[in-house]
């Protein structure tokens, strides 16, 4: 029961990781583009690793 607790927070950690890496560069228009990218790949990264993280307590 705790694992599936954790794994649940982790997949949820992911999905709120990558709605920020998302939407949060249309709040601020200043950005260039190459922060834009920059933060789009590390929210990928850091979701897959929350996501990989949550799987592993499942197992």
């Amino acid at each position: 029961m705790k694992d599936e607790v954790l794994a649940n927070f982790y997949a949820n950690l992911a999905l709120v990781w990558l709605a920020a890496g998302f939407v949060g560069p249309i709040f601020s228009p200043i950005e260039n583009r190459f922060f834009f990218v920059i933060r789009l790949i590390s929210s990928l990264i850091f979701a897959r690793m929350s996501l990989q993280i949550g799987l592993n307590k499942l197992k």
